[in-house]
C-alpha cells in the first residue's frame, strides 16, 4: 500500500511539471504571435505614413493615435514625429501595443521622413 501511495505522489509531481512547461509554452507562443503581428502591423503603419509623406511633400512634428481595423482589435498604433537634428528631415516612430496583453507588449519602428515646410 505504501509503495503505491509513493508510486502516485511521484507520478503527481512530475505530471505536475510536465503541465506547467506546457503553460509556459503556451505563453511564450502567444508572445511570439503578438509579436509577428505587431511587427506586420507596425510595417503597414509605416507604409501608410511614407505614403502620405509622398502624397503632402513632408509631414509635420506631432503625435497621433488610433486603433487598426478588423481582425486587430487588440492592437493600437501610436505615431510620433520630432525634429531629427538634420536639415529637412524629422524622425517618425511608429510604436504598436497590445494592451490586453500582460505586461503590455509594444514594437517600434523608427524612420526619417521629409519635414514639411
Amino acid at each position: 500500500m505504501i509503495e503505491v501511495m509513493l508510486t502516485v505522489i511521484v507520478l503527481a509531481v512530475g505530471l505536475t511539471g510536465v503541465i506547467r512547461a506546457y503553460i509556459v509554452s503556451l505563453d511564450a507562443l502567444r508572445a511570439s504571435g503578438d509579436y509577428i503581428d505587431a511587427v506586420s502591423l507596425a510595417g503597414e503603419k509605416m507604409i501608410a505614413v511614407k505614403q502620405e509623406e509622398i502624397e503632402n511633400g513632408g509631414l509635420p512634428q506631432g503625435k497621433s493615435q488610433g486603433k487598426f481595423p478588423d481582425g486587430h482589435n487588440a492592437f493600437n498604433w501610436e505615431l510620433e514625429i520630432d525634429a531629427s537634428g538634420t536639415a529637412g528631415l524629422n524622425t517618425a516612430k511608429v510604436t504598436v501595443f497590445n494592451e490586453l496583453a500582460y505586461p503590455v507588449r509594444e514594437f517600434s519602428l523608427v524612420s526619417y521622413v521629409e519635414n514639411r515646410k
